[in-house]
């Protein structure tokens, strides 16, 4: 009777491992660098992998600099087909979150108009986020928004009741920024801050008989009631 050497079973391989999950991330935190691990015994298998549609090549452990929205394919290549079997493909897609920009600071160079409307202010706004990620507008008192370029005057005469000023920070291109929230600034008038004494005099008064003066014949008197 013929025996049958027994024939060993044949091990899947485990699927690549990307040291970075693939998913959604905020903008700023890109480019991802990113390297594939792989998880089986030593000498079995090759990871494969590709970009998008792109064309499949070996990896050998280099760094993958990923960007918004790339897709990174890998799959582990047996090196023994008789051991070790061929598992499918593992993918992932690198997403960006849309993050919000920071709102501008207004600074004027003084806080009120002079009573008087003789002194004009000059108004600043500065803007916090990442060089060539925004764009800055304003607008004064409802008119149309307008891209800030340099600090501009306020003439105090053509704001007699106070100046509204407002500022926001827009995506400069990019569909992963937000526009910021929007900043007030309100320049108010020079309040009237008055101090001292005043002195009345009173002839011929006319009131009720009987009102309480300290009135007294040929003298002047300091109150009526």
């Amino acid at each position: 009777m013929a025996t049958h050497a027994a024939v060993a079973p044949i091990t899947p391989l485990s699927d690549p491992i990307f040291s970075i999950p693939p998913g959604s991330y905020p903008f700023t935190n890109y480019d991802l660098n990113v390297t594939i691990l792989n998880p089986n015994p030593a000498g079995s298998s090759d990871i494969y992998y590709r970009i998008g549609f792109g064309s499949w090549q070996r990896y050998t452990g280099s760094t993958i600099l990923t960007q918004p929205g790339t897709n990174i394919q890998a799959q582990a290549i047996s090196n023994d087909s008789k051991a070790f079997e061929n598992r499918s493909v593992n993918r992932g897609t690198y997403e960006a979150s849309p993050i919000l920009l920071r709102a501008p600071l207004i600074t004027p160079d003084n806080p009120e108009f002079a009573l008087f409307g003789d002194v004009d202010i000059q108004v600043s706004i500065s803007d916090d986020n990442l060089p060539g990620s925004a764009i800055v507008e304003f607008r004064v008192g409802g008119s149309p928004w307008m891209e800030y370029k340099a600090p501009f005057p306020l003439p105090a005469a053509n704001f007699p009741g106070g100046a509204e000023i407002e500022a926001r920070a827009v995506s400069a291109g990019s569909p992963y920024y937000l526009t910021s929230l929007t900043t007030l600034e309100f320049i108010l008038i020079e309040g009237v801050n008055l101090s001292g004494n005043t002195v009345g005099e009173f002839s011929n008064a006319q009131r009720p008989t009987g009102m309480v003066t300290n009135l007294k014949h040929g003298k002047p008197s300091s109150y009526f009631e």
